[in-house]
Order: structure tokens, then C-alpha cells, then sequence
């Protein structure tokens, strides 16, 4: 045929054809590193792949799927490399880790090897050091155990060992952190409120009153919600003077307009009175919010170290279920919230609105929430103080009383 033809793996080529094919292979397994290393980072994940040490104490690692990734040596807790030297030889075994200027790998069953970079960026394996009065080699060329190079070596290893332990105490810690401030967020996000309060009275007047009001409050950047209720029961001897149970949702949206003083709202309200003329009574209103006072002063230095109030304007409805007025009823909410903060332990907040009745036009009705608080040393979030409720009705049936004030003392723990 005029020329010849070879027979490699069942494949027929041309001579040419196999220079061709086999000088580029041999190019490209001359340039890539060897496949097969792998590295365990500190969070207990294996990366396989091409791996390259750098004098600066950093790894890149060829990755089949992620690419080329850069990785410092703490990032890395040990893995098994392989490395080739400048003069052709070849170090595997254990990454041990970087202890500057030198890598530190042990091959199995031998000493460990420290590896450095020579002045043209290839690496070679760290000359021995003889101390004064050490070992040298005989004449024969033979260089005789290096007790004290062994021991610079193991050190050297331990040096890295504490200094990789070291960097996985300090991930741990920056994650526990991590978990601290989450956990610390939420419950800033979330808080609640327990009160207690009662009295008990023998001798001339036979009298009991209990107070129980719960609170769990959630305030984010967008938005703050409060739930409430509270629920008292005054007694005269064997007779019922008072049985009063309130529940209330508050909803707020985030504010707008100058300032960020503007802000939606709105609130529901149920109530339930056994000896009130209406009974059962709900309204609900939706409106608007202003912020009129956000003050703070330095301790000492003015009468408050914090004066909060916020004006509130809101139409609603309202449905009593008995007394005068038992139709449905447009109305107005008119009316304000303060907190007031004396010092680091006292302070004084509460609510009072009037609620002008636009379906018959002149009569009203008002509530107030209010309470003073004092701080206790003895545990955090415990607190006592006295609570004050007013209610009062303009429209009421014949004999009726048209308002209710009361005051109980309590025990508060906020959580």
C-alpha cells in the first residue's frame, strides 16, 4: 500500500498519526498535577481535586465541579496531597498544615516533612538544622539520626496541630455567636407580661378582688403587635360586686411621612361586664397614628429620662349586645399612648381615649388604661406597682351607673 500501519488497542493508526496523539498527552500529564488529592476543611467537608500549595500559606484546589478555589490553611484541618518537588521527587501523605514559611506533610510511617519554596517558586524539603555539638555525617557520607531535628519536626507538627485546633475553636465560637445573636433577636422581637395583683379583706367588711392581665408583644422594623387581656373579679361577702374580663389586638404598620412619625394602625377590642348595662361589647376602629413626643435625656440631668406620646385618630364600629344601645354604631377613636420613664426603675404608661358616637350625635363614651411600675433589684423582669382602668358611658338605662374606676395593686414579671 506504500505504507505501514500499527494496531494499538484494536484501534488502526498511521505512525504520524500516533505522534500526533501521543506528544500532547504526554504534554498535558507533564503540565497537570496528579488527580486524586483531597482536603478536609474545618466544617467536616471532603474536597477532592487538583491541589497547590502556595508559599503565602494558602491552597488552591482545582475542583471538578466548583472551579479553582482558594482556601487559607485554617480553612483546612488536614487531607491527603501529593507533591512534587524541584528536583522531580515526589512527597504524599498527610497535610499537616502550614507553620510559616514551611508546609508540614507527613508521608505514612515515616517522620514528617517540612516543605519550602526556593528563590524561583519551586518547592524542596527543608535542610536539616544542625545545632552546635549535633550529629554530622562520617566520612562515608552516611548522615546519622538527627535526634534533635526529629525533635524541632515533631514540634513543628504540634505547633500546627494547636494552631488548626485553635482555628476550629474560633469557628465554633463565631458560629455559637451566630446563634447568640439570633436567639438574642428574637426574643427582643418577641416579649410578654404576666400580672398579679389582689387584695383580701375579714372584720367589718368581708371584700376579695383578684387582678390577672397577660401580654405578649411582638415588635419588628415593619411592624408591632400586642395582644392583651386582663380579667378582674371583685366579691362583697357571698356577692359579686365586679366580674370583668377585656381582650384586645393592636396592630401597628410601619410608619411613613417626615420623620417615619406617621403610622397606620388598627385595634379590636371585646369586653365583658356582668353587671354593666351593655353586657358584651366589641368595637374595632382603623386609622392613623402620629408621633407628637420622642424624648430622651441623660440621667440626672431633666425630670424624665424618657417621654413618649403618640396621638391616634380612627373611625370604627361598635356592637353591645344589651343596655340602651344594641344597635351597630359608627364611632370615633380619639385619643393618645404615653410611656414615661422617671429612672432606670420607674416609670409611668398607659392610654385614654374618648369615642364620640357619630350615629347619635352627643354621646360618647371614654376609656383609660394606666399604670405606675417600680423595678426590683432582687430579679430581672420583676417589678411592682399599682394599675388604674376607667371606663365611663354617657348613654346608659335608667338606674344604671354610667362609669367604673379600678384600682389594684400587682406583681408584674416581664419575659
Amino acid at each position: 500500500m506504500g505504507f505501514s500501519r500499527l494496531s494499538l488497542l484494536g484501534v488502526s493508526c498511521r505512525p504520524m498519526s500516533i505522534h500526533r496523539l501521543v506528544i500532547p498527552l504526554l504534554l498535558l500529564l507533564m503540565a497537570r498535577p496528579a488527580l486524586g488529592d483531597s482536603l478536609v476543611l474545618v466544617n467536616g467537608d471532603t474536597l477532592k481535586g487538583d491541589v497547590a500549595l502556595r508559599p503565602d500559606g494558602r491552597i488552591e484546589l482545582s475542583h471538578g465541579i466548583l472551579g479553582k478555589v482558594s482556601l487559607a490553611s485554617t480553612d483546612v484541618t488536614g487531607g491527603q496531597i501529593k507533591v512534587t518537588l524541584a528536583d522531580g521527587s515526589v512527597v504524599s501523605g498527610f497535610l499537616v498544615g502550614w507553620q510559616s514559611p514551611a508546609w508540614i506533610i507527613k508521608p505514612e510511617d515515616e517522620k514528617p516533612e517540612s516543605l519550602i519554596f526556593d528563590k524561583d517558586g519551586g518547592i524542596e524539603k527543608m535542610p536539616p538544622i544542625v545545632e552546635s555539638g549535633a550529629a554530622v555525617p562520617d566520612e562515608a557520607g552516611t548522615e546519622p539520626e538527627d535526634s534533635q531535628d526529629t525533635q524541632r519536626l515533631e514540634a513543628t507538627t504540634t505547633k500546627a496541630s494547636e494552631a488548626y485546633v485553635s482555628a476550629a475553636k474560633d469557628r465554633m465560637n463565631e458560629a455559637k455567636a451566630i446563634v447568640d445573636a439570633a436567639t438574642k433577636k428574637a426574643k427582643k422581637e418577641w416579649s410578654g407580661k404576666l400580672r398579679l395583683g389582689g387584695s383580701l379583706s375579714r372584720g367589718t367588711s368581708d371584700t376579695a378582688n383578684v387582678l390577672l392581665n397577660v401580654g405578649i408583644k411582638r415588635e419588628v422594623e415593619e411592624s408591632k403587635t400586642e395582644l392583651t387581656a386582663f380579667y378582674i373579679l371583685n366579691t362583697k361577702g357571698s356577692q359579686i360586686t365586679q366580674n370583668w374580663f377585656q381582650g384586645s389586638l393592636d396592630q401597628r404598620w410601619k410608619a411613613f411621612g417626615r420623620k417615619n412619625r406617621w403610622s397606620l394602625f388598627g385595634v379590636a377590642t371585646f369586653d365583658y361586664q356582668e353587671l354593666a348595662d351593655w353586657e358584651q361589647r366589641i368595637n374595632a376602629n382603623l386609622g392613623v397614628e402620629y408621633l407628637v413626643v420622642d424624648a430622651k435625656r441623660a440621667p440626672g440631668t431633666d425630670w424624665f429620662q424618657k417621654l413618649k406620646f403618640t396621638g391616634r385618630f380612627a373611625p370604627g364600629i361598635r356592637k353591645e349586645f344589651a343596655g340602651a344601645n344594641p344597635d351597630p354604631a359608627l364611632e370615633l377613636l380619639l385619643g393618645g399612648i404615653w410611656d414615661i420613664k422617671f429612672m432606670d426603675k420607674l416609670s409611668f404608661s398607659g392610654n385614654a381615649q374618648v369615642f364620640p358616637d357619630m350615629t347619635d350625635i352627643g354621646e360618647y363614651r371614654m376609656t383609660a388604661n394606666a399604670s405606675v411600675k417600680m423595678g426590683l433589684d432582687m430579679l430581672e423582669g420583676l417589678s411592682v406597682g399599682v394599675d388604674f382602668k376607667y371606663q365611663f358611658q354617657s348613654q346608659v338605662g335608667p338606674g344604671e351607673i354610667d362609669y367604673l374606676f379600678v384600682i389594684s395593686g400587682f406583681v408584674e414579671y416581664d419575659f
